[in-house]
């Protein structure tokens, strides 16, 4: 499904590379951990250490020396956190310190963190194989339900004797101008081209399988109470839900400065608009509506100027900002 090579683990540190102790226990772990095809990228310092985070989103674990920063550099162990966190909330991170030394740690930090390494007492193997444990179950579990699925399906090399009729690329190989097609893409995009008669993906129509559970999943994460998936695009999306909501004759809210697919839904329902008016500058760029216009006397004088709204007290059946 993917490279754990393309991966890797930031290890932070101020003892990397360092003819000591604990600069020979990283050298070890980091050996371990490069025979288990993983790649590290070690900084030696809490800066550095933050701007690798922050350039390289990549990355699929990180260690953190507890005592990193503390005699020299305005940055700590803390910072290091609060930067991770800041960008990623799950990505694991492991801190490295002395047993002697985790009753120092807050409780605050506990909660940020998701185990210990023992650089100096546990073998450089063990802590290696801990951390790639890690790693691989956050990379399996940030795959989104449905492109997971496909990925996997993708990676079985199956026939494709359903639509599209290209065969997973196949097709486009007969010619030569197929071929530029085909070379210019790459082959995923073609293998991974399915429909609705691959059942390992689920049903759009009946909302089952994985496609139910990531329509489920997105609903969580808009914070929506359902979230239907739709194939073609925003345009047929927006028409969709005109249709599922009005009917000819309804009152409409809409944005003067609306996308066509919506104006085209107007037409297609047959229902009235009535138009919200959006800033403009000085440069006659357009911006959001003028909140005087959300306005409830300002919306009925709209409803009263329109001759196409025979009810002037009519409910308005849906508003698209």
């Amino acid at each position: 499904m993917y490279n754990h090579r393309d991966f890797p683990i930031l290890i932070i540190d101020d003892e990397l590379g360092k003819p000591c102790g604990g600069g020979r226990a990283l050298d070890e772990i980091i050996e371990h951990l490069e025979n288990m095809d993983f790649q590290v990228i070690e900084s030696a310092d809490a800066k550095d250490g933050i701007d690798t985070i922050r350039a390289h989103t990549e990355i699929s674990c990180v260690l953190v020396d507890w005592e990193i920063g503390e005699e020299d550099s305005e940055l700590d162990f803390h910072d290091i956190i609060h930067a991770i966190r800041s960008r990623n909330a799950r990505i694991p991170i492991f801190v490295i310190t002395e047993k002697h030394k985790v009753q120092d740690i807050t409780i605050d930090t506990l909660k940020d963190v998701q185990e210990y390494v023992w650089k100096m007492e546990d073998t450089p193997e063990f802590i290696a194989g801990k951390v790639t444990t890690y790693a691989k179950r956050y990379l399996d579990k940030i795959m989104p339900p449905f492109f997971k699925a496909m990925v996997n399906y993708t990676e079985q090399y199956k026939y494709a004797w359903h639509t599209p009729g290209h065969m997973g690329g196949m097709a486009f190989l007969k010619s030569p101008v197929g071929r530029i097609f085909y070379d210019f893409y790459g082959e995923n995009v073609f293998r991974a081209d399915l429909s609705v008669s691959v059942p390992e993906l689920g049903s759009l129509m009946e909302h089952a399988g994985v496609n139910g559970v990531a329509e489920a999943e997105a609903a969580k994460n808009f914070g929506a109470e359902q979230t239907y998936f739709v194939t073609n695009g925003t345009s047929t999306a927006n028409k969709i839900v005109m249709f599922g909501n009005a009917v000819p004759g309804d009152v409409v809210l809409i944005d003067r400065n609306c996308h066509k697919s919506l104006q085209h839904a107007i037409t297609m329902t047959g229902t009235v608009p009535i138009y919200l008016v959006p800033s403009r500058n000085a440069y006659g760029i357009i911006g959001g509506i003028h909140q005087s216009e959300f306005d409830a006397d300002v919306i009925q004088k709209k409803l009263e100027a329109s001759p196409l709204v025979k009810d002037k007290s009519v409910k308005i059946k849906q508003a698209t900002i």
